[in-house]
């Protein structure tokens, strides 16, 4: 239901271009499948029975192979239009606060656990590692941010990287992103010490 995307509006962005072709070229959107889970608890206020991020760490059911796959198509795609401006592709994965603090993953187990027995057996730095061996085995560059976090986190055990109810970067996670980046672009000669 997006409004509709016009070729003439940016002609020289082949990244709009691609967006135009690639919405032209959908069909109408299948009637919805959700999955049986999370179930809605409540309409007023909507809630639902846990927060649908969770899903990402339980057995994986038919919603989230096909989540899993539209991302990597997605990435994919992606990699291919950035290719045809001849500009190199890489990328970088930040994981998910309960991957770096263990803390918040405590949290999640006590709120969720016996509701989702199938958390307590989840580990939190399996998305992001999913993510990374398929854009390796894709030849695509990419750093996941996850160890040096975990690093950071054991070297400042009082410390945080993201703000613990809304997982946005603190400063330090900033900080840490913006050094492990610099470093990981300096290693594949993309920028030179100075």
């Amino acid at each position: 239901n997006s409004v509709q995307l016009d070729h003439a509006l940016y002609p020289d962005s082949p990244v709009f271009q691609w967006l135009v072709n690639l919405q032209a070229a959908q069909t109408n959107a299948p009637p919805e499948n959700l999955p049986d889970r999370p179930k809605v608890a409540s309409t007023d206020p909507y809630t639902l029975e846990y927060p649908v991020d969770i899903g990402v760490y339980l057995p994986e059911d038919a919603h989230w192979q096909n989540a899993w796959a539209i991302t990597e198509a997605l990435l994919l795609q992606f990699h291919d239009v950035v290719g045809l401006a001849n500009v190199p592709f890489a990328a970088f994965i930040i994981p998910d606060r309960r991957a770096v603090h263990e803390a918040d993953w405590q949290a999640t187990l006590d709120e969720y656990g016996d509701l989702l027995p199938d958390l307590r057996d989840a580990d939190p730095t399996a998305p992001a590692s999913r993510l990374e061996n398929f854009l390796r085995d894709s030849h695509i560059p990419v750093l996941n941010l996850t160890p040096a976090f975990l690093q950071w986190t054991y070297a400042h055990p009082d410390g945080r990287l993201y703000y613990p109810v809304d997982g946005h970067f603190t400063p330090d996670g900033h900080a840490v992103t913006a050094d492990a980046i610099a470093a990981w672009l300096h290693d594949m000669g993309v920028l030179n010490a100075s």
